[in-house]
């Protein structure tokens, strides 16, 4: 149980005991967390790309069967999605805190260590999410050179923070060190004839999934539906080309950074590609479809304006 989601089982066990023993408070937590991914998704996009990209994400992913499936069916992969997203609009915010010289980053960074030690609690992908705070906290301070000091310090706090959030589960794990990698042993990519090419077919499915050949499970999905539609797809693949162009601003960064670390976990993985797997960086998916739905508004609006004009 520890190698899984024990934060989720913490969480319905309180409301168990708040509600009683019915199927309705184990099913409140994965909702309350489904449902709170949202706006925290719309405050992430808001503060890296402005009120309209933060709006259309949130707005996508209020509407998108997949995230709502997984709320729905109480899949403890949903507090990953939120605690991913949380962590980083609270570090996003502290950074821009620093950058401003308020006073605000002294209560958010350790609000930030919080959360990020929170996600380890959430579900196994969630291990490798200190990177991508890591590597963006490296990125800004390679970009605001004169306050790298405050950075590192700031990453400090936030890595402190959560090492003593996580410390209980890794004194666990440190005790009994199978408990750490026995799933991963379970569901690792392994004996397989070709392992490079097993490899690159299950990135492939992964990516699949995302846009063009779902997840095939009946429980975790509606059998091959991907998470986007060719709209949304569009739009994402439009966010993703605006990220690309402009990754030196860490504002782009983020997205790319969170989607490439939180898509890996999910590759050596054997049997069918899963979407539960990529949960962790599905907020960042979105990010990209608000960034590009707010382009392709600005374009169409640029141009009726133009017409309008003549």
């Amino acid at each position: 149980m520890a190698s899984l989601a024990t934060l989720v089982i913490y969480l319905m066990a309180a409301a168990l005991w708040a509600f009683g023993p019915t199927v309705g408070a184990l099913r409140l937590v994965p909702a309350l967390l489904g449902a709170l991914t949202a706006p925290a998704l719309y405050l992430l996009g808001r503060t890296l790309h402005g009120r309209r990209a933060g709006f259309l994400a949130a707005l996508a992913w209020t509407l998108t069967f997949a995230a709502i499936h997984v709320s729905r069916l109480a899949f403890r992969v949903v507090a990953l999605s939120f605690f991913v997203t949380l962590t980083l609009w609270l570090l996003v915010w502290a950074l821009r805190s620093l950058e401003r010289r308020t006073r605000c980053h002294l209560v958010l960074l350790p609000l930030t260590g919080l959360s990020l030690g929170l996600t380890l609690y959430t579900y196994m992908p969630g291990r490798v999410f200190p990177l991508v705070v890591a590597i963006f906290l490296a990125h800004w301070g390679l970009t605001h050179r004169a306050q790298w000091r405050a950075v590192l310090a700031g990453g400090i706090v936030v890595f402190a923070v959560a090492a003593l959030v996580y410390a209980p589960l890794a004194a666990y794990f440190l005790a009994t060190p199978a408990a750490f990698i026995s799933r991963a042993a379970d569901i690792a990519l392994t004996g397989q004839a070709d392992p490079l090419l097993a490899l690159v077919q299950n990135t492939i499915d992964h990516l699949g999934l995302l846009a063009w050949r779902g997840d095939l499970d009946p429980v975790r999905n509606l059998p091959g539906l991907p998470v986007l539609d060719p709209f949304l797809a569009l739009c994402a693949l439009g966010g993703l080309l605006v990220c690309l162009r402009r990754c030196k601003n860490p504002s782009y960064a983020l997205p790319l950074i969170w989607a490439i670390v939180l898509f890996l976990p999910a590759l050596p993985v054997r049997g069918l590609a899963n979407v539960l797997h990529l949960a962790g960086m599905l907020p960042a998916l979105f990010l990209f479809v608000g960034l590009g739905a707010a382009a392709g508004w600005r374009i169409a609006d640029c141009r009726l304006q133009m017409a309008n004009g003549k």
